[in-house]
């Protein structure tokens, strides 16, 4: 995986893009805060089915929750990528500050998921 320059994102996403990237299989690949007119978007790939379910399930209540602040929605196909790879859409119910309240609160949960249950599955 290349390094990413977060110079070029938009400040209220580098921060979700980073804790997104560090889990394994998972790779931001655009985003957009919305700018306070528009819905906070963060487009990403997964590797495989098995990456997509601990995703989904880690933000089910447990570390933090994905479903009252987000959608995952499946993007549209793309003939010129790895077709075994998944391309999605992490995209805000909110828009503005409320979005970005939702976004910190993700950012905190998935940094607890990666320092508690990741920690745990390198161990097996």
């Amino acid at each position: 995986m290349e390094k990413i320059n977060y110079d070029e994102f938009d400040k209220e996403v580098v921060e979700l893009c980073k804790a997104m990237n560090k889990i394994p299989g998972i790779q931001t690949i655009d985003s957009c805060c919305g700018h306070g007119k528009d819905y906070f978007r963060i487009f990403f790939t997964v590797e495989d089915i098995e990456t997509l379910n601990h995703f989904m399930w880690a933000g089910c209540y447990r570390w933090w929750n994905w479903r009252n602040g987000f959608r995952v929605q499946i993007c549209d196909g793309d003939v010129n990528r790895d077709l075994g790879i998944l391309k999605l859409q992490l995209e805000s119910y909110e828009i503005g500050e409320d979005a970005y309240k939702e976004v910190y609160k993700m950012t905190e949960g998935i940094n607890n998921f990666i320092e508690e249950w990741m920690k745990k599955e390198k161990k097996k």
